[in-house]
């Protein structure tokens, strides 16, 4: 049931004067004991002041859609789906094949290059396991810089 796993509007905490964002994610496959998880954003994701673009977003969908209970609603305030998203960023990054599984993978090998410990990279992904160093590993510009650091400390 999607609306058993959607984000509510109403979880949303906003601190304008340390400007993040906090909601809770009802569901996910790795909370087994079903108790939600929260989800913290900053005020910058990668250098995108995610804080504005944010704020942005809510001020929009409360306008248009103040008595839907869905924190995140397409343009016809409707919830989006997994297949929704997926069109939407292949038309955008032009690739059919990149998927939702790419922006885990994508995502870990993207922290780790620019240096957090693999349990902070485990926490943000929600990975029970190591099971996110698989990633890692495979991809060439992190296996080059492995290689160049461990030359650089003999």
């Amino acid at each position: 049931d999607i609306w058993r796993k959607s984000i509510s509007r109403s979880s949303v905490v906003v601190d304008p004067t340390r400007r993040y964002f906090q909601y809770v994610l009802p569901a996910s496959k790795t909370d087994h004991l079903f108790e939600g998880q929260n989800i913290i954003l900053g005020e910058y994701i990668d250098d995108v002041l995610s804080f504005d673009i944010l704020t942005a977003y809510l001020v929009a969908r409360d306008l248009r859609f103040p008595l839907s209970p869905a924190l995140w609603v397409t343009a016809a305030g409707e919830l989006p789906t997994r297949t929704w998203f997926l069109e939407r960023l292949n038309s955008v990054l032009r690739d059919p094949t990149v998927g939702g599984h790419s922006l885990r993978a994508g995502g870990a090998t993207f922290f780790a290059s620019i240096g957090w410990p693999d349990d902070r990279i485990q926490d943000l992904g929600r990975w029970k396991s190591s099971a996110f160093k698989i990633y890692i590993r495979k991809n060439p510009v992190i296996l080059n810089a492995l290689v160049l650091s461990s030359r650089c400390r003999t």
